[in-house]
């Protein structure tokens, strides 16, 4: 009983483990990609936000489901003031293991500025 007990916890830590390392290596992206995140997040800055966009958007379409490249997305949308389209594309990865509380705030601020151009 023992014996099939330690097998049963064993199998089930090399599941867990394996899981862990598949989240991980789906979170990775290659050097081009990052570096490309970052020409896009410097866009942003430097209020480029249609530019910003449109490379975050193809990076998306190239790595679903990474949760920055999304996050981004969402943010270049929020700053070209399609806060609906923001709101999608954070409220795609409110379940991403990434997912944190500033994703919920930047969610916040697109319900507020939706019943604000409501209220005018």
């Amino acid at each position: 009983m023992k014996k099939s007990f330690a097998i049963l916890l064993v199998a089930a830590a090399v599941c867990f483990i394996t899981d862990a390392k598949s989240i991980t290596l789906k979170s990775q992206l290659p050097d081009n990609a990052l570096n490309d995140i970052n020409i896009a997040c410097d866009a942003m800055d430097l209020g480029m936000h249609d530019f910003a966009f449109q490379m975050l958007d193809s990076l998306d379409r190239l790595y679903p489901g990474n949760y920055r490249i999304t996050y981004e997305a969402g943010l270049a949308l929020f700053f070209k003031k399609d806060i609906k389209g923001a709101l999608n594309r954070f409220l795609s990865v409110t379940d991403h293991p990434e997912a944190h509380g500033v994703l919920f705030s930047m969610i916040g601020n697109c319900y507020d500025n939706l019943i604000l151009d409501q209220t005018y």
